[in-house]
């Protein structure tokens, strides 16, 4: 028997997103970013038009899910321009690991295309990342001609320093709790132009401070596209430091009676991730 004749298809409804977050994690297992992807941050994303509008609220057809015996095998999720209505975007899409998995991502992929045509579009673009083999050999299937020849560039910028290290905390006290540092205390000052904000670090538990000590233990001086990139992990201390992007004064700090490069705490702090998005190429 065909997957065809054991599955259903049909339309987003509350509640969903728990399926959906499951199969997300199945298929990018590795995705990290500064906000992890819950059930409940994927309905509020999706809630507000995260991506583009129309919402899911405003249109639960632009999430599609097919269910083999009552269990979600896979999602879609399009989006519909709102002022060019002939064009939409294909932006999320998982299928289980399943023996006839090509079969049921093609019984969904043609599902939406079906629908999307029904409603006059008549360009639709795929996003996708370069490094998913499945999705992308689904879309070279699928008639998709690749239009980024290379990876998308995300921008960010810091409105806040002190708020954006007051949300990173948790994660910083993991991290020195797993490394050689997780009995180091002291404090480090980061300065970002006009903004300045201080850590202050005791024995694997990281908490800001209003007030600059009057003696800081580490000073770190940057700039913004350097911060977000140390944040993001794209790039370490280490090399932002040899390109000259990052300043830090003492080179050495003293850990467990030893000296020990002060980058490799900020590598701690900010490790190397050098991840992409599901969505980093369009087909």
């Amino acid at each position: 028997m065909s997957a065809a004749k054991k599955v259903t298809i049909r339309s987003y409804q509350p509640g969903d997103e728990r399926d959906i977050v499951r199969l997300f994690h199945q298929a990018y297992g590795s995705f990290t970013g500064p906000t992890k992807v819950t059930p409940a941050r994927w309905r509020e994303m999706h809630e507000r038009g995260w991506w583009n509008r129309p919402s899911v609220v405003e249109d639960p057809e632009c999430v599609r899910l097919l269910l083999r015996k009552k269990q979600v095998l896979g999602y879609l999720v399009f989006h519909q321009h709102v002022r060019a209505r002939g064009l939409a975007y294909l932006q999320e899409f998982c299928v289980a690991d399943a023996p006839d998995r090509e079969e049921l991502a093609s019984l969904l992929m043609n599902d939406a295309l079906r629908l999307l045509q029904e409603r006059g579009v008549d360009q639709v673009t795929y996003m996708l990342s370069p490094g998913d083999s499945f999705a992308s050999g689904l879309a070279a299937r699928f008639g998709f001609a690749k239009l980024l020849r290379e990876p998308t560039v995300f921008m960010a910028r810091v409105v806040s320093l002190e708020s954006l290290l007051a949300e990173l905390l948790p994660a910083f006290s993991r991290r020195l709790r797993r490394s050689d540092f997780k009995k180091w205390s002291g404090s480090i000052l980061f300065e970002l132009k006009e903004q300045r904000a201080t850590l202050q670090i005791r024995r694997g538990s990281a908490k800001l401070v209003s007030k600059v000590p009057a003696k800081v233990t580490l000073a770190v001086r940057t700039d913004q596209e350097t911060v977000c990139r140390l944040v993001l992990g794209a790039l370490r201390a280490e090399e932002a430091y040899q390109q000259d992007w990052l300043s830090v004064r003492p080179l050495e700090i003293a850990v467990k009676g030893e000296r020990r490069r002060s980058l490799e705490l900020l590598d701690v702090l900010f490790p190397e991730n050098r991840w992409s998005l599901p969505r980093a190429h369009s087909w």
